[in-house]
């Protein structure tokens, strides 16, 4: 049996649709491995056994091991907004995994603390709202903005959908690409995305959020007919800029 330790990190408010595609793909891998198994360790670098997602799921943790006898094979760091408040701490330690020759993945949030920290470094992928952040903030528009990208042993994805995509790719198919497509299969997937895969750039691209937002602005408009709203409270309420 060749058995494959994953780690996963989360920490207060973290994504739990990458939690769940993490767990599901390694878990449905092993069932279907035939010889390769995938073990899952959830850690936290707090102090606490129960960390809350986003949307109040718990999950029960262990700490994060810091010695080299308990180096997982595979670090994956989930995004959510308490990884920001830990990640300057965390740097030294994924920099030291990453000598030690251990594959990193950053999800979504993490990638781009990642970024924050190091905005001359070069392909760091992140989800696109992120990517709008700081193309505005850095005055940058166009490019390409895959679901994920390699540079050394560290992984940065989009998150979300796509860590499914990210952990058969560059976990799974490593070991056996008819094991990631047999899991993709079970998740109903009609294939693997490759990094290449493009995101939307912005909002904009996505039809179906530019009507969600153009219908909030209308239904607004049509409960103050008789007393018009300005257009800078209807931007407000639609979450745009004028």
């Amino acid at each position: 049996m060749s058995r494959v330790q994953v780690t996963v990190l989360v920490e207060d408010g973290f994504v739990a649709t990458e939690l769940a595609l993490v767990q599901d793909a390694l878990r449905i891998a092993t069932r279907l491995g035939q010889g390769i198994c995938f073990d899952l360790r959830v850690c936290s670098t707090g102090s606490v056994d129960l960390v809350e997602a986003m949307g109040g799921m718990l999950v029960r943790t262990a700490p994060l091991p810091l010695d080299e006898a308990t180096l997982p094979d595979h670090l994956i760091v989930l995004g959510g907004a308490g990884i920001g408040a830990r990640f300057t701490q965390l740097v030294p330690r994924l920099r030291w995994c990453e000598r030690m020759g251990q594959d990193i993945l950053l999800m979504s949030d993490a990638a781009s603390e990642l970024q924050r920290l190091n905005p001359e470094a070069g392909q760091i992928t992140t989800h696109w709202e992120d990517h709008q952040v700081w193309s505005t903030a850095l005055c940058e528009m166009g490019g390409s903005l895959p679901l994920f990208s390699r540079t050394g042993r560290i992984t940065t994805a989009a998150g979300m959908a796509s860590a499914a995509d990210v952990v058969l790719s560059h976990i799974v198919a490593p070991r056996s690409i008819w094991l990631a497509q047999a899991v993709a299969n079970v998740l109903l997937m009609d294939r693997i995305r490759d990094g290449a895969a493009q995101q939307p750039r912005s909002e904009n691209d996505v039809n179906a959020l530019r009507l969600v937002k153009l219908e909030t602005a209308i239904a607004a408009m049509e409960e103050h007919l008789e007393d018009p709203l300005p257009i800078t409270e209807l931007a407000r309420i639609a979450g745009v800029s004028n």
